[in-house]
């Protein structure tokens, strides 16, 4: 989980560094994580490949106009996902051996992340000390609102304050 969380967001974070994407527009890490909100992952998806980045490489955006009518197949992925022939003890996310498709791609992204991440001096440590302090703060911080806006907010509509803030 943690993994797959990380390179989601490490996903959103280009979006925005990269592409220049505002937050408001990208899904939250969890959305797909959980295939909670996929329409909005599609939507996030449909936004970067209408950047001017994206545009320049020559690739068609998304949706065209024969596709936006099938957008309301997203909306019943989770159930979709329960009816799946996934036995229980099977991860969602377990590893598929045997499958090679797409590796390269991962490595490719992979390596494009390590050109992008600053080399440190080894006599600024420090340096990257704090930024890597700084980086886990951020993601602490981003971890705390996603459980304030998922959970704690909608428990309030049944919870009594007391009960709340306790």
């Amino acid at each position: 989980q943690f993994l797959c969380l990380k390179n989601i967001r490490t996903f959103l974070t280009a979006c925005c560094e990269t592409f220049g994407m505002r937050k408001s527009e990208l899904f939250e890490a969890f959305d797909l994580f959980d295939v909670r909100d996929f329409g909005k992952v599609i939507e996030t998806l449909s936004r970067l490949s209408r950047t001017p980045i994206a545009l320049a490489t020559g690739i068609r955006p998304f949706p065209t106009e024969e596709s936006i009518n099938d957008e309301d197949v997203y909306k019943g992925l989770p159930d979709l996902i329960d009816e799946t022939l996934v036995e229980d003890e099977e991860d969602l996310y377990d590893c598929v051996y045997g499958e090679d498709e797409g590796g390269e791609v991962y490595e490719d992204l992979m390596k494009a992340e390590e050109a992008h991440q600053p080399k440190c001096p080894e006599n600024d440590i420090r340096s990257c000390c704090l930024a890597e302090i700084k980086q886990t703060e951020e993601k602490y911080t981003e971890t705390l609102e996603s459980i304030e806006k998922y959970f704690m907010a909608p428990l309030k509509r049944f919870l009594t304050a007391a009960e709340f803030d306790s």
